[in-house]
């Protein structure tokens, strides 16, 4: 099997492709070390994967944050401005 053309199709997609292109490669003789190199690469499309989600999920968390950050200012604002008004009524009485 031809693991960069598996990569390949993966990553433009066309993933009836690669599993057709998979279940030929099972059902014919496997070596073992050609069983080893499918399963390496396997496993390094599995990291990959792993890592553009783990990416993903870093840029949503960053963005989460910054959001909670910026509510936080306009509690805070919101705050000061309500005790600002009492105090100025207490100050009136």
């Amino acid at each position: 099997m031809d693991i960069e053309q598996f990569k390949k199709l993966l990553a433009e997609g066309k993933t009836e492709e690669a599993q057709k292109m998979f279940s030929v490669f099972l059902e014919g003789e496997i070596s073992e070390r050609e069983q080893g190199r499918v399963l390496i690469a396997l496993a390094s499309m599995h990291m990959e994967a792993q890592n553009t989600l783990n990416q993903e999920y870093i840029r949503v968390l960053k963005n989460a944050m910054a959001e909670l950050s910026d509510l936080q200012k306009q509690h805070t604002n919101v705050t000061d401005a309500i005790n600002l008004v009492k105090a100025r009524k207490q100050l009136e009485e």
